[in-house]
């Protein structure tokens, strides 16, 4: 019994794929290329204008990161030589500043101030006089002071032997010789 149920279950599967042989239609070979060779080429067209619109949209996206960039390179610029003149326009404040206190060593000075300054933002010229005059009070050492060395004899003998004259005066005594 189990052998006639497997019997009649394979004619049954040929029957119905007889069945869809006889339904679906005969397509001719030469046609059937035909359309094949279409679909590959529709294929090749679709995948090219694919890669193109890729393409364009790269080229779009790369001009636009192109643009980003040098946005960023001028801003970096911009901020450079903003930077460069704060940083100027403060030495020129301390140095005028700091040349009326009679320094003896402005560039010392100006690493002090600089320093005493690095944590403000807002820097004008009463801050920096602020800051020098604090600098005049906490080291004096930096000052000139009032003793001038004394100068040695060293050439001084010979002006006095030619005695005190003016350079005319001297002209003439090395003219009428």
């Amino acid at each position: 019994m189990a052998e006639d149920i497997k019997k009649d279950d394979i004619k049954s599967e040929e029957d119905s794929s007889k069945e869809s042989e006889e339904k679906a239609p005969k397509v001719d070979e030469g046609e059937y290329k035909k359309v094949l060779s279409e679909s590959i080429v529709r294929k090749n067209k679709l995948r090219d204008a694919e890669a193109e619109l890729k393409k364009l949209k790269d080229e779009k996206l790369s001009d636009s990161e192109k643009k980003d960039a040098r946005i960023k390179e001028l801003e970096k610029e911009t901020d450079d030589a903003k930077t460069s003149k704060k940083e100027s326009d403060l030495n020129s404040m301390i140095v005028g500043i700091a040349s009326t206190k009679g320094f003896a060593d402005i560039d010392t000075v100006m690493l002090i101030a600089k320093k005493e300054l690095a944590s403000k933002e807002d820097i004008n010229t009463a801050l920096v006089e602020k800051v020098i005059e604090k600098i005049v009070k906490e080291k004096p050492f930096l000052l000139v002071s009032g003793n001038t060395p004394t100068p040695s004899p060293g050439n001084t003998e010979k002006t006095k032997l030619e005695g005190e004259k003016s350079p005319n005066q001297l002209m003439g005594d090395f003219l009428r010789s």
